[in-house]
């Protein structure tokens, strides 16, 4: 009887540090974001930004083929953020937007043929590129309202 006790009390225990983890998981990511704010100007300029990180971590890890790949993505970002802009705010980033898909291009060739020091020269252009994005919008990414 005790035995059983013992092994019933063992199980709650198992259970109750596995509860408290997924707990402990969930509330660190934080409320989940507004959905519709990856449809603004901004949150595909966030969207960008998320990228610039990625892309910094392979280039200095030396994993090309990722930078390859992804370089499409940042290229279509370009393209959505420019879409979501219209007059005289459109025409001062769309001036940026090539400079990023031209940046971005060069990238992905100098990537796909593995040169990594000509990738890492491209990514330091495309990051300042993108620091000029980022300063013509205020990223704050607005949380769900339950």
């Amino acid at each position: 009887m005790a035995k059983r006790a013992i092994v019933a009390l063992g199980f709650c225990v198992i259970a109750a540090a596995i509860a408290f983890a997924i707990y402990k998981k969930r509330a660190a990511t934080g409320p989940p974001v507004d959905p519709s704010f990856h449809h603004t100007a901004e949150g595909v300029n966030f969207k960008i930004q998320e990228q610039r990180t990625l892309l910094a971590d392979a280039v200095k890890n030396r994993d090309l083929e990722f930078v390859h790949n992804q370089m499409y993505y940042v290229q279509t970002l370009g393209d959505a953020l420019s879409a979501k802009l219209t007059g005289d705010k459109k025409q001062q980033i769309d001036v940026l937007i090539r400079e990023l898909k031209r940046a971005a291009e060069e990238i992905d060739n100098w990537a796909g043929r593995g040169n990594q020091a000509a990738a890492e020269a491209g990514f330091q252009k495309l990051s300042r590129t993108i620091d000029e994005l980022n300063a013509h919008f205020k990223v704050e990414v607005p949380k769900r309202q339950k």
